[in-house]
């Protein structure tokens, strides 16, 4: 049913509704167009049909006072599904969406972060982007969320550094970062997809 309903017109709504000065409505307009986004046939509807402008200005008022911190985990949930595709992913970098996810992976909300860290992982994952990744990524600061006792935030930071060790740059920017130190505990993890990624 996910893909009639952005098809029957309600994804222009759900972008105007992001928009409203009304928090609640942002809130399950975001709820929304996550779940929309969690299908792939609706990641370039959402993208070329300029979702991603009020997503963007939501997770850029973290700071504010109108924070509300469920509003931000939607948009970012949104974000990390549509950074999942590759095809997208270049123009997802000129607005802005690596820094946005750095940013938040600092974040004293766990969900949030998680989110971050998975929408990072996506670009980590593809070669073709990083090159834009160095000057947009600290590596020091995702190897920090390694030592997290959350498995979903270690998970993400395991496969963005496993993303990121194909390029010869970020390789000497996880060894002079003690990277390889701080992965080799996660090869005892009882969660096997946390120990394959260290492995990698």
């Amino acid at each position: 049913n996910i893909v009639p309903i952005a098809n029957s017109g309600a994804l222009t709504n759900l972008i105007e509704a992001l928009q409203s000065p009304d928090a609640l409505t942002r809130r399950f307009a975001a709820m929304t167009m996550s779940n929309l986004a969690s299908c792939e046939q609706n990641l370039y509807r959402i993208f070329y049909e300029h979702g991603i402008v009020p997503l963007i200005s939501i997770l850029r008022q973290v700071d504010s006072s109108e924070n509300d911190m469920c509003l931000q985990q939607h948009a970012m949930a949104c974000l990390a599904n549509l950074t999942s595709c590759h095809v997208l992913q270049h123009d997802l970098i000129e607005f802005g969406c690596v820094q946005l996810s750095m940013e938040h992976i600092k974040c004293s909300n766990v969900l949030l972060r998680t989110y971050a860290l998975h929408c990072f992982s996506n670009f980590a994952s593809n070669r073709n982007t990083h090159f834009f990744l160095q000057t947009r990524c600290a590596v020091r600061e995702l190897i920090g969320n390694l030592h997290c006792r959350e498995n979903q935030i270690t998970l993400y930071t395991a496969k963005s550094l496993h993303g990121l060790s194909s390029d010869s740059y970020f390789r000497r920017e996880i060894i002079s970062n003690n990277g390889v130190e701080a992965l080799l505990p996660l090869i005892q993890s009882d969660d096997t997809e946390v120990k394959n990624e260290a492995l990698s």
